[in-house]
């Protein structure tokens, strides 16, 4: 049998010689027609068999259909395919890659190799060869384009499910799998690559890949399924998510729900790869869904349908049980309710028992992380609020024995502790989220006398966990397809004309990005050097394809290797942004004390991105607790924040401001921000803390010689001898001045809104922590005045804040009436007397007075000490200010 495969092959190859040198024959003689004549004849064996062997067509794709077709692109497409008519063209050169004639499968490869083979970066004097190459390329695009335009990748796709089928029928494995497949996924960048804007429309990738992706399940669902896994759809689905396509994958499959059985889509989710169950679930939970339904409109919907086809098997998975938990609950923003309920009625159909099912297991890891000190503050409000929501519904479900095997966990310890975190936050929302697990738990515990807080929000559980029947939903169904099916309807009468419109508008679209694509590093081309050993590397892929554990993408052997661990020490943040995600890191300790030690150094090197990082930086620098016990904790946030307020003020007053002013925030992040805005003020107006010394002049350093008559020579000089004279120091702008208002109007005016909108009377006392807090404003606007220095707006800024101190003089509070006295001295410490003379008025008659009563009969030592001092101060008895 190998003596006649031999001698076929001998045969075959002979005839595909002779056909060859007649066409480069008639190519010399200018003989188009001899040479489309000769074209005819080289692809009559695959298009006409009945002429040949039996056994010639097959021998001709397996072995020389590929030299075969890189002949007729890089000599006949240069020379000949010029002057070929519509029909010497269709009959000559395109019937080699017919569908009809020629598997696309192969089609695809030797076009997708060839285009990738064709170098067209040729030297500058080579003109000849580059334009061979343009050549080249434009055939196998146009080749390509109508391959795929005619359903081409259809037939590969039903091809492949075929060829699965028959190999798992006779004990085979399937190959070139993964290089088919990533021939396929790999056309839109290769082709943009060679063709830059002149790329067909087929291959752009907002058509391309969902064209591609509906031909798999339009395949998928025409096929029978085996029992156990897809390894079609697994390796498709595992390159679609690689290369960034787990969207569109996810959106045809939701498509094709409605057109297929709910076995196969159970199938599906078995074959799917490990690495593929968070990106699928997660761009699943994103489609879009109406807001307005009930739970049974929305349940009926392809997105929930398709979410409870997961099987029961792979929610025993350990792997699909961190996704969950880790990866999606405590981690992603998605406030869907549905969707997790969807996912707890799929996890607790496995096994027996609700207590022993993988919900169970989820449900104690989700629980564990909630129920932690640190949880209710660090994490933001819409993951919080789905992870409430799991855990009362995975309550019903866990509870439906009367709340007897919950009993036995350690699972109320945790959630009363939850409770008691939750309940004690400062956030009215947060709150509301621990009373209402709370009530739920109560309807375990104690289910004759339930909790009821009386919250006056809707209770989400009621709303999207409500249950709904089977007939119900099955009924949902059935009006949901028939609403689809008039929608379809209505698409294709006007589907004509908007494709018309769309395609005019294309046509007419002259601002198009030149941003090349990059072609795929997994895919695996074969250059014409490697044609002849096409063979050996098939045989060699089908022996590793045979002895390598598909199933599993964790069947790598193990290395044993030594790790010093110099990758666990926390490296010190070089840029914002990852001064931020540091920050951030609320379960690495290390990190975050790294981070807030390296902050002010960090800021105060002035990145390029720092006006744009500046708010993001503040925010997450107040955002931090001291949970850890950091040595220096406070000092070194209050540093940080100062530093970003001095080198980015626009940027980040408008946040430090809402959040001095944040009635739900705490007393003391209120004052470390008004202590973070004075520092900042007086660094830029280098007043304080932060005021250069002026120290004497010191004698120079050089070494005077012992001798007498060296020393008797210095002493008969000047007595200015050995002092520098430095010139006089020239005037220096006030830094602050330009935003003295930004620091100063909007605290001022802030507060006051504040006072109107939180006071329900206005004669009723302040409580002490309001007390407290107003003591500190009004020191941090006294010291903006201070700063502000002889700034034009100084003389507005210091009777605001005279007016507003003097309403506050006969405050209960010790305290307040210091920072009254204070900001007084301010005053009369930046406005010159005659100047405050004309702007307040002649009314003479208040601020002796008082300053005197203040220094002979208040309680406070600190009072009566301030007012003896600013009585002293020449302009106040003179000039009596009456601000009633």
């Amino acid at each position: 049998m190998t003596l006649v495969r031999n001698a076929e092959m001998q045969r075959l190859q002979a005839f595909v010689d002779a056909r060859k040198r007649s066409i480069e024959a008639a190519e010399d003689r200018y003989d188009v027609q001899a040479a489309v004549t000769e074209l005819r004849e080289l692809a009559a064996p695959l298009h006409s068999p009945d002429r040949f062997p039996s056994s010639w067509k097959n021998l001709y794709l397996e072995y020389f259909y590929r030299d075969v077709a890189a002949f007729l692109l890089h000599f006949v497409a240069v020379h000949l395919e010029i002057c070929f008519t519509q029909q010497d063209r269709d009959q000559g050169f395109d019937v080699l890659f017919d569908r009809e004639v020629v598997p696309s499968s192969r089609a695809i490869g030797a076009l997708a190799s060839k285009l990738s083979a064709t170098n067209t970066r040729t030297a500058a004097t080579n003109r000849t060869t580059e334009e061979d190459a343009g050549a080249s390329i434009t055939q196998c695009v146009r080749l390509l384009e109508k391959i795929v335009t005619t359903g081409g990748v259809q037939d590969i796709v039903t091809e492949m499910l075929i060829q699965e089928q028959q190999s798992i029928s006779n004990g085979q494995s399937v190959i070139g799998y993964q290089v088919l497949i990533s021939q396929l996924s790999s056309l839109p960048d290769l082709v943009y690559n060679r063709r830059q804007r002149d790329t067909p429309a087929v291959f752009l990738p907002r058509r391309y890949f969902p064209m591609l992706c509906d031909a798999l399940f339009r395949g998928l669902s025409e096929q029978e399924f085996p029992v156990g896994q897809s390894r079609t759809f697994r390796v498709f689905a595992d390159k679609l998510v690689r290369i960034g396509q787990a969207q569109v994958l996810v959106q045809s499959w939701l498509r094709s729900i409605t057109t297929s059985s709910l076995t196969m889509h159970s199938t599906l989710f078995q074959s799917l790869p490990e690495s593929c169950h968070e990106q699928i679930l997660l761009h699943l939970s994103r489609e879009k869904t109406p807001s307005t339904l009930t739970a049974q409109q929305a349940l009926s919907l392809s997105k929930y349908r398709l979410l409870a086809q997961i099987p029961p098997e792979l929610c025993a998975s350990k792997q699909l049980q961190y996704v969950v938990a880790h990866k999606l609950l405590l981690r992603k923003s998605i406030d869907d309710f549905f969707f997790w309920r969807v996912l707890v009625d799929v996890m607790v159909q496995y096994g027996g028992h609700p207590c022993q099912s993988p919900l169970a297991a989820v449900f104690d890891v989700v629980l564990t992380r909630w129920s932690q000190s640190d949880f209710a503050v660090n994490t933001e409000y819409t993951v919080n609020a789905a992870v409430c929501f799991f855990l009362r519904y995975s309550l019903q479900k866990l509870s439906k024995d009367g709340g007897e095997s919950f009993m036995q966990q350690d699972w109320i310890t945790k959630l009363c502790k939850g409770v008691q975190d939750h309940m004690g936050h400062s956030i009215e929302r947060v709150r509301a989220l621990g009373m209402r697990v709370g009530e739920s738990l109560s309807h375990i515990i104690a289910s004759e006398q339930p909790l009821d807080f009386g919250l006056k929000d809707e209770d989400p559980v009621e709303i999207y966990g409500c249950p709904v029947l089977p007939e119900e939903l099955e009924k949902g169904i059935a009006n949901l397809n028939l609403d689809a099916q008039e929608e379809s309807l209505e698409q294709s009468t006007s589907g004509t004309s908007g494709d018309k419109e769309k395609r005019r508008r294309r046509k007419n679209s002259k601002k198009r990005l030149n941003k090349p694509f990059t072609l795929d590093p997994d895919e695996l081309v074969l250059s014409d050097e490697d044609e002849a050993n096409a063979s050996d590397s098939d045989a060699e892929s089908e022996s590793s394809f045979d002895s390598a554990d598909s199933d599993s993408d964790l069947s790598l052997e193990a290395y044993d290797l030594e790790d010093d661990e110099e990758d666990l020490t926390a490296k010190r943040p070089l840029y914002l942004k990852d001064l931020i995600t540091s920050l951030l890191a609320d379960d690495d300790r290390e990190k975050t004390e790294v981070a807030l030690n390296e902050a002010e150094s960090l800021i105060r090197r002035q990145p390029r991105d720092l006006k744009d990082k500046a708010h993001e930086v503040v925010r997450a620098l107040l955002r931090l607790e001291d949970k850890y016990n950091t040595p220096q904790f406070v000092s070194l946030r209050s540093q940080a924040l100062a530093t970003a307020c001095t080198l980015a003020p626009t940027q980040t007053l408008p946040y430090l401001t809402s959040q001095a002013l944040e009635r739900e925030q705490l007393l003391q992040s209120r004052i470390d921000v008004l202590q973070a805005m004075t520092s900042a003020a007086q660094e830029l107006s280098e007043r304080g803390g932060y005021q250069h010394p002026k120290t004497p002049k010191t004698l120079l350093n050089e070494q005077v010689q012992s001798d007498l008559k060296t020393r008797t020579m210095q002493s008969l000089k000047t007595r200015r001898w050995g002092y520098r004279r430095d010139p006089l120091a020239g005037p220096k702008r006030n830094a602050f001045a330009p935003y003295a208002l930004q620091f100063f109007s909007p605290l001022l005016f802030g507060y006051v809104d504040y006072v109107r909108k939180h006071s329900a009377t206005p004669e009723k006392a302040r409580s002490e922590v309001e007390q407290t807090f107003l003591a500190h404003l009004l020191h941090a606007l006294a010291s903006f005045v201070e700063c502000a220095g002889h700034a034009p707006q100084t003389i507005a800024m210091a009777k605001c804040l005279l007016e507003f101190a003097w309403s506050e003089r006969s405050s209960t509070n010790a305290e307040v009436r210091r920072q009254v006295l204070f900001s007084l001295s301010r005053v009369l410490l930046v406005v010159p007397p005659t100047l405050l003379r004309q702007e307040v008025g002649e009314a003479l008659a208040e601020v002796a007075p008082w300053l005197r009563q203040v220094q002979n009969h208040d309680p406070d030592a600190g009072c009566r000490e301030a007012a003896q001092l600013l009585s002293s101060f020449a302009p106040v008895p003179t000039a009596s200010l009456s601000l009633m």
